[in-house]
């Protein structure tokens, strides 16, 4: 409701709370419906903490719907070193010696000759070019010639490659050893390597020679000081050899049944042709790399697979690079299977005396067993029953079931200490969702049979109800039942459609997820040779029997029938006209919680029920609310528009009194001067 100033300034009425009071009474059944609103909201948001319980209790069954996946178990070697161990559940308690004869590896070849160079280029063909001084010395020891005072800087260079910068002092003598020392010094830092070397056995020369292969003359450029007239830039003091450029090329090898060729260019070099391996879109797994070994750099390939079967190839007679063929490359590891034994098999005069395995990491000779092979030798693998993993599991269950117990007396109980109700108090629909859940816990499971089956109800695995309805798991009556019927406790918590009979001469084969879980009679008739001639199926303790259908000696319930899907094969028992036995098809307490859940929590469940009728009557109380206060503004609108009206009457009222005053006292005067 809005609220305004509006005082009567004639009256002496105050307006606004006049039409205040007014409101307050026309606004009470908007207010009503706005409470309400307010009361669904709580309703809907106690539905849903209720519900989260329930979808809490159904993700911890969720794992607990299988044997295989409850049947953990612990792992441990005796030597890591050789073997390590993981396991999943399904994997079979004891113990296992393993012999390790040889890891798995990859494959990684070295090119043998390597380069000088990382930036030696690798494409086919090409010469060096190289350029003599014609100034001969007869001693490289001797003087070869002084600089002048201001010394000399000169810049060498061979085609592109890198300029090689050396100062000579002022006013020195230099030897040609020096000249070629003092030179290489340079073309160390600036390119790395010696370009530099005394020529012929007497007389010497300097010979410059360039780095790679590939065309380009030297030149000689005096950058500062006076020039030195053996290094003179021309034919009368160098003679130039010109080299050939390096031809375009390929290297092909194949690897996984991959062939791939990488081209190289005139300017590809060693480290250049790795890139191109490492960076090929469609490597099929070979790293390059390059190591540098005795002052040369070499190529190494290395397969990312291991196993004999995943070897690097050079195809030689399409590979067109200078020096990279097969016979150019030594194997530093071979490509090679994993070879061991499992408990002494197979047996070393076997023909084929080892298993084997293309990785080391096997996970397909011991199930739900994973051995990671780290060394060569022996070990010993134990696995052993993981039996706190259950307890772990059912003390879930009791966290689970807890909170819900919890939650619902939180949201529809009463607390009589402090005198509160929840907001679903009196909604035994919300209150008995814990019901079907309940009677899992403290019956016995369908197709389970208390005077057969050792385990057949929650108690007998430690699972109880207090009088409070909170429930605990008893650990001592859970180990001596792990301890006693092990394989029981299992089928009883993680059975899924399992078929149990006693009787010799019925067989259960199978049954589809749909078939209802419980105790079925099955009646089957032979005639005299012995063939089955009909069938029937009924729930045990129900007076009719129900037509199933036969297929030599198998029999299945019919569609439309709880055993719907339901297929056991009889044995004639070699005298009887009819036979009755019985089956009894099981499911454990995790497919039970889970099944009881998944209902309550789908569609058509009184979680989805209770939330659309909340959502629908807060839509509703909202559309005549939005409705209603349009009206209510109208009519405040329309109070303020009357009391307004009013207060300009009571001011023309006021006008005119002042108007007939002074008409009044007009006259009067007139009155008085007569």
């Amino acid at each position: 409701m809005s609220t305004l100033s509006m005082g009567g300034v004639l009256s002496g009425i105050d307006y606004s709370v006049l039409i205040q009071g007014l409101m307050a009474a026309e606004y009470r059944p908007y207010n009503r419906m706005s409470a309400d609103v307010a009361d669904y909201q709580a309703k809907s948001a106690s539905v849903l903490a209720i519900r989260n319980t329930i979808n809490n209790l159904k993700s911890q069954v969720s794992e607990m719907r299988s044997t295989a996946d409850l049947r953990a178990v612990k792992s441990s070697t005796s030597d890591s070193d050789v073997v390590e161990i993981s396991s999943t559940s399904g994997a079979l308690p004891g113990s296992h010696s393993v012999t390790i004869d040889q890891l798995a590896t990859s494959q990684r070849i070295v090119h043998d000759a390597g380069t000088t160079y990382q930036d030696t280029k690798v494409g086919a063909g090409g010469s060096i070019s190289t350029s003599l001084n014609l100034n001969t010395v007869a001693d490289a020891e001797a003087t070869w010639f002084t600089t002048a005072a201001d010394g000399a800087t000169y810049k060498f260079q061979i085609g592109g490659e890198d300029e090689i910068e050396v100062t000579f002092e002022g006013s020195k003598a230099y030897t040609l050893n020096e000249v070629v020392s003092l030179i290489n010094v340079a073309s160390q830092e600036a390119a790395e390597y010696d370009a530099a070397s005394v020529s012929g056995a007497g007389p010497y020369a300097l010979g410059f020679t360039a780095k790679t292969r590939g065309a380009g003359e030297l030149t000689a450029t005096l950058e500062s000081g006076t020039a030195i007239a053996e290094f003179a830039d021309g034919a009368s003091d160098w003679n130039n050899t010109d080299g050939t450029d390096v031809a375009t090329g390929a290297f092909v090898y194949t690897y996984d049944g991959q062939t791939r060729t990488v081209y190289t260019s005139t300017d590809t070099t060693l480290a250049n042709l790795a890139e191109l391996i490492n960076n090929d879109g469609s490597n099929p797994g070979v790293s390059a790399n390059i190591i540098k070994h005795d002052g040369t750099y070499h190529l190494v390939l290395a397969g990312d697979k291991t196993g004999a079967d995943y070897t690097v190839t050079i195809d030689d007679a399409n590979t067109t690079i200078n020096g990279f063929d097969t016979a150019d490359f030594t194997t530093a590891q071979n490509a090679q299977d994993a070879q061991f034994r499992i408990d002494g098999y197979p047996a070393p005069s076997d023909p084929t005396p080892w298993m084997s395995s293309s990785s080391n990491s096997v996970s397909d000779v011991l199930p739900g067993v994973t051995l990671n092979i780290t060394g060569t030798g022996e070990a010993t693998i134990t696995l052993s029953r993981d039996d706190s993993s259950i307890s772990s599991s059912l003390q879930g269950i009791v966290d689970s079931y807890n909170s819900i117990v919890d939650t619902i007396d939180l949201h529809a109980g009463y607390d009589t200490e402090t005198e509160t109700s929840g907001e679903l108090q009196g909604d035994s629909t919300m209150r008995g969702v814990i019901n079907a859940i309940r009677n899992s816990l403290t019956s016995v499971l369908p197709g389970f049979s208390g005077p057969t089956d050792d385990i057949a109800m929650a108690s007998h695995i430690g699972l109880e109800l207090d009088k409070e309805g909170q429930l605990s798991l008893d650990t001592d009556t859970l180990s001596e039942a792990l301890q006693d019927n092990y394989d029981e406790v299992i089928q009883f918590i993680g059975a899924d459609q399992r078929g149990v009979t006693d009787s010799n001469y019925l067989q259960f084969n199978s049954a589809l997820e749909s078939t209802g879980q419980g105790t079925y009679e099955v009646k089957a008739d032979f005639d005299g040779a012995g063939t089955l001639t009909a069938a029937w199926i009924r729930n045990s303790g129900d007076t009719t029997w129900r037509a199933a259908t036969i297929d030599g000696n198998k029999i299945t319930g019919i569609t439309g029938n709880a055993e719907a899907g339901l297929e056991v094969a009889v044995t004639w028992d070699g005298s009887s006209a009819s036979q009755t036995h019985e089956v009894r098809l099981q499911q454990g307490l995790g497919g039970a919680i889970y099944d009881i859940a998944d209902e309550l929590l789908s569609s058509t469940g009184p979680f989805e029920i209770r939330d659309d009728t909340y959502s629908d009557a807060i839509d509703e109380l909202n559309t005549k609310m939005d409705i209603m206060e349009g009206r209510l503004i109208d009519k405040q609108e329309r109070y303020e528009a009357k009391f307004a009206r009013l207060e300009a009457a009571l001011a023309l009222m006021e006008a005119q009194s002042g108007q007939f005053s002074a008409l009044f006292s007009s006259i009067n005067s007139s009155k008085s001067s007569d």
